[in-house]
């Protein structure tokens, strides 16, 4: 894979971003969905990823969730 993303790629993501949200929205339990985020995150960084790539994308990942968490009231800066 190259990273280079096509309006199929596009169409999916928008896909699984809606599942997830309707999935939440049908009150399944929000842990288990996490796990099953993390797990998938992890996953794609250390199985898809070139191998020079994962500590960068690894470190940007941990950025871009306390980002949203911060956008979204939760995270709490460190003191």
């Amino acid at each position: 894979m190259d990273g280079s993303h096509t309006g199929d790629d596009d169409r999916a993501l928008q896909s699984l971003s809606a599942a997830i949200r309707s999935a939440l929205d049908e009150d399944i339990d929000p842990y288990g969905v996490i796990g099953v985020l993390i797990e998938g995150a992890a996953y794609a960084v250390a199985d898809s990823l070139p191998r020079e790539e994962r500590a960068g994308a690894a470190a940007t990942l941990v950025r871009l969730l306390q980002e949203r968490l911060k956008a979204y009231g939760v995270w709490q800066n460190e003191a």
